[in-house]
């Protein structure tokens, strides 16, 4: 049998190219020699309280360090996504030939597939990678000089209560909604012509996601959290906050990742429902639903730029400045 490949298939091969390349250049010395990247970690490295001004331009190995163990956990990110593209592809392929018994042909809520494939693939992708990466940063440390810890880390000193509550209020908002929803679908669900999955399995197919990426997600910033050190610098003075960073950076970067494919499963489901329900049960309730979503979006993009500065204890808000009296009774013991 020959291998088939479908055209649906170039947009994952040509994002897992455009991810392995973003991840081999955030590995590579020449990132870390980047200008522009010193300037922002010395920026960074300043609004967490461990170099002055001074120090800023003379502390070069250090800033260097820390934005190296940043760099190569956003580099496992990234080829992480790679390799969930690269293995999404003939999924979809077998997903396509299973329902038609052609790689090319029309396969039921196909739109509804690729979205969550995309995203999907960005979740699983970055989150494997990153506790790939964590792990290779904790095996590398084992070799080096340590300090100990002087206190025991918890979600609450990188994360405010009310970001850690986003995810969950909106997947409970739409599996609520979809069970009110369900009786009143349109009947036949599928135009005449085409056949799909039961309508109970199409409608909560997003709702059910959106579950899995709640807890996992939930469960994986907890545990980067509580792990022992990260990154080893050789200032003990410094060691401390130069891990929190890291650690809030990472646990920054997950969550943002979270909201963001929240507001996107969200945005999905009220399509599917849209489509599926009378006009009565689509009135201003429901399109204010989809004006929400669409703000959790863009909430998990604002968390991405906040670079790990979601209202923690330690880490604050961008537009204050971290504790500096516990991060710094923390690092000078």
């Amino acid at each position: 049998m020959s291998i088939i490949v479908s055209m649906i298939d170039v947009p994952f091969l040509f994002s897992s190219v455009i991810f392995f390349a973003a991840g081999a250049w955030s590995a590579s010395p020449l990132a870390a020699q980047n200008k522009i990247n010193l300037r922002f970690m010395r920026h960074q490295l300043m609004a967490w309280g461990i170099v002055d001004e001074r120090e800023a331009t003379t502390a070069t190995p250090i800033i260097t360090r820390v934005m190296i163990g940043v760099a190569q956990l956003r580099a496992w990110g990234f080829f992480g996504i790679g390799i969930a593209y690269l293995l999404l592809s003939p999924v979809w392929v077998v997903i396509a030939i299973l329902s038609t018994g052609d790689a090319e042909g029309f396969v039921p809520l196909s739109n509804t597939i690729i979205n969550d494939f995309l995203w999907l693939g960005i979740f699983a992708g970055f989150t494997i990678g990153h506790v790939i990466g964590v792990w290779w940063l904790r095996r590398r440390a084992r070799g080096q000089a340590t300090y100990g810890d002087l206190h025991r880390r918890s979600i609450a000193d990188y994360r405010a209560p009310i970001a850690g509550w986003l995810a969950p209020a909106m997947t409970v908002a739409w599996v609520v909604v979809t069970s009110f929803a369900l009786p009143h679908l349109n009947r036949p669900f599928y135009p005449a012509n085409v056949t799909g999955p039961d309508p109970l399995i199409a409608v909560f197919d997003e709702p059910s996601q959106m579950v899995v990426v709640t807890i996992l997600a939930e469960i994986l910033v907890r545990w980067i959290a509580r792990l022992p050190r990260l990154l080893i610098i050789p200032d003990p003075k410094m060691a401390q906050r130069a891990d929190d960073i890291l650690r809030a950076t990472t646990i920054g970067v997950l969550q943002s990742l979270q909201i963001i494919l929240i507001g996107v499963m969200g945005s999905a489901q009220w399509n599917i429902l849209n489509w599926h329900l009378p006009g009565t049960f689509t009135g201003t309730a429901f399109h204010l639903l989809l004006i929400v979503t669409d703000v959790y979006f863009f909430t998990g993009l604002a968390f991405y730029f906040f670079q790990g500065h979601i209202g923690g204890r330690l880490s604050g808000w961008p537009w204050g400045k971290p504790s500096r009296t516990v991060a710094g009774a923390r690092a000078d013991g």
